[in-house]
């Protein structure tokens, strides 16, 4: 800024390369020296800073909320980086349009102030001869939060872009340009440069017939190596634009009787629009005969494709001996039966014509009027499905890239260089829910995660090394080796099992077999309650006290308690295993402790399994109680088999 001040000088230009001010014993000391003092080391001062900064970089706040329906903007306080120094801008709240590129950011305004302006700047020691004089006077700059297109006066430096109310997002306070351009490429060096921290995921709002709004949640993530953050969620507008292909005279059958209203349903959906429907349908018309014989008389119709009936009272005309229809016209010069000039006649014919469909959805429409097995042939539109990509860039820009529309498994557009991926949209323009959102972006993976990772992966390496070791030595282990009979007792696969074997194979080991008989408990008395271990009644709390007494059912009003009937044991379960050498009962007994192991094996057998044919034989026992003394028990019958019953009281 050129300051236009009496008796101000200064001297410095960077270009002379001055380095300080080298006051000289004797010499009057003059003020552009002091002037120049000042302009030296804020020159200094600020190529330092701009190694690391630039205009516009946030330091501290700085935050922006737009309310993206009426503009309604509000800026935070902030500390920005501004022409070598970091200034203090405070809060404001401004209108901005809500379509269109705008830029916000800060205004610089620079004043000089003397003592016609601000009194204090006056000479304040009292009893000095300078007192109450004036002194040196002040450059004053002031911030203030702006729009790029205010008519304002000063300089405007930029630091958010908004597009159509949505603000672009920016790298997260501070903002240190000169070490973020080394930590990007260190990032990208060692990492892609292209992740997402947390956060930031797509998600459909809704849609209209212009626009489709979408949401993507605060977050933070590296682009290109440079750190992106949205501290909350944004809002997206995109254009509601599917790609359109136009079908001509797609055929349908109408198949009801008497041109009774038919639904007709697109063979491509969702229907953009209906364009034309051509169906065929049939009138009888009365037709008045020229006036002279021979004449051709003209149908009301246009499209006719089909005579059916020429008729007159009781007499019926027949095609080519009485008349010929060509170019839409009866003409009777044929030497046959043809009506009187000037009478009327009536002609039944079937004709093409397009009609209004009734019922219009993205799926078809009904239809009504047509011949029954003629065709309808339908002309619309339809929309392509389509997938885009979602990506941003380092400077937070959001941008829709638009896939190659295909009617099956249309392809994305991958991101360019430099973008980062955050999602697809896979559209198929249905009116209930147009897009389906697939969140794409590569999320970093934490510290404790990974080494989870690396733990199951050490894991699943020792059980590959384990079946190999075991696929190795079955592998190894054939039946013969050098005339040595070699069996690793896996499983019976050497044996002979048609031979009788007194020997089992379990869990690796030839051991003697185990044989053992079932036998079932016998309750006895004890049917009524459950079967424990000996015990001894403790009393432990004990109710003495009582309040009355009072009779139960006093007048009998419910029916006597029904006897009841146990069976021991109640229910059977049982396993029959055929086997040859023992080994399934001495495994089942070995878990017991007998053959405990430490660790655990996976063994491969040929297992037959089927249904029993017969229930094995058991002896069963009733016990029957609940009748009463005058009622006798005559017979019991258990499956078709009367039982004996001995009588107790």
């Amino acid at each position: 800024m050129t300051i236009n001040l009496s008796n101000h000088y200064n001297r410095f230009n960077p270009a002379d390369g001055d380095e300080a001010i080298l006051f000289r014993a004797g010499r009057g000391l003059q003020s552009p020296e002091l002037n120049e003092m000042q302009s030296i080391r804020e020159h200094q001062l600020k190529r330092i800073a701009d190694q690391f900064m630039v205009d516009g970089s946030i330091q501290s706040g700085g935050a922006i909320v737009i309310d993206q329906d009426t503009g309604a903007t509000t800026c935070a306080t902030a500390e920005i980086y501004l022409r070598g120094r970091i200034r203090d801008v405070a809060e404001r709240q401004m209108i901005i349009p809500i379509l269109g590129d705008v830029q916000i950011g800060v205004w610089l305004t620079e004043s000089v102030v003397t003592e016609l302006e601000d009194p204090t700047l006056r000479d304040p020691a009292e009893g000095a001869r300078n007192y109450d004089e004036p002194g040196a006077a002040r450059l004053r700059i002031h911030a203030e939060w702006g729009l790029s297109n205010d008519d304002h006066t000063g300089n405007f430096y930029r630091v958010y872009d908004v597009e159509n109310a949505v603000l672009k997002i920016k790298s997260a306070p501070p903002d240190m340009t000169g070490f973020n351009n080394a930590l990007a490429r260190y990032d990208r060096d060692n990492n892609g440069g292209h992740y997402i921290i947390h956060g930031l995921d797509v998600i459909y709002n809704s849609h209209d017939d212009i626009n489709e709004t979408y949401s993507i949640r605060e977050g933070k993530a590296h682009v290109f190596g440079y750190e992106i953050e949205l501290p909350t969620s944004l809002r997206l507008r995109f254009p509601f634009d599917p790609d359109l292909q136009t079908i001509l005279s797609e055929p349908h059958q109408f198949n009801n009787p008497d041109g009774a209203k038919q639904r007709v349903n697109i063979d491509r959906t969702p229907v953009h629009d209906i364009r034309k429907v051509d169906i065929t349908k049939q009138v009888t018309q009365t037709i008045i005969h020229g006036s002279y014989s021979g004449v051709a008389d003209a149908l009301p119709d246009d499209a006719v494709i089909e005579i059916v009936k020429v008729k007159q009272s009781a007499t019926t005309y027949n095609k080519t001996t009485d008349y010929i229809f060509s170019g839409g016209l009866i003409d009777w010069s044929p030497a046959g039966n043809e009506p009187a000039p000037g009478s009327s006649y009536e002609v039944t014919y079937k004709y093409i014509t397009q009609v209004v469909p009734t019922d219009v959805d993205e799926r078809g429409f009904s239809v009504e009027g047509a011949v029954e097995g003629s065709l309808i042939l339908v002309d619309y539109q339809w929309r392509l499905p389509r997938t885009d990509t979602i990506t941003i860039d380092r400077e937070g820009k959001i941008t829709r890239i638009k896939g190659m529309p295909r009617r099956f498994n249309p392809k994305p557009t991958p991101a360019p260089t430099g973008q980062l991926e955050l999602a697809q949209l896979l559209h198929n323009w249905f009116d209930d829910k147009p897009t389906n959102v697939n969140n794409t972006a590569i999320a970093a993976v934490a510290m404790g995660t990974l080494q989870d990772m690396r733990s199951d992966i050490f894991d699943l390496y020792d059980l590959v090394a384990i079946e190999r070791l075991r696929s190795e030595a079955i592998a190894t282990a054939p039946t013969a080796t050098r005339g040595v009979f070699v069996d690793p007792f896996q499983n019976d696969s050497m044996r002979d099992l048609g031979q009788a074997q007194t020997a089992a194979i379990v869990d690796g080991e030839l051991m003697l077999p185990i044989h053992a008989d079932v036998h079932s408990l016998d309750a006895g008395d004890l049917a009524s309650r459950p079967i424990t271990l000996p015990y001894r009644d403790v009393l432990i709390i004990e109710q003495l006290a009582r309040t009355g007494i009072m009779k139960i059912n006093p007048y009998a009003a419910f029916d006597p308690i029904p006897a009841s009937v146990t069976l021991m044991p109640p229910v059977d379960i049982w396993t029959d295993t055929e086997t040859v050498n023992g080994a399934d009962v001495t495994r089942d007994f070995g878990g017991g402790g007998l053959l405990s192991r430490t660790t655990e094996t996976i063994e491969r057998r040929t297992i037959g399994v089927k249904a029993a044919e017969y229930l094995r034989p058991i002896t069963i026992k009733f016990n029957i109680e609940g009748f009463r003394p005058d009622e006798p028990l005559r017979n019991v019958i258990f499956d078709g088999i009367e039982i004996n019953v001995e009588a107790q009281s």
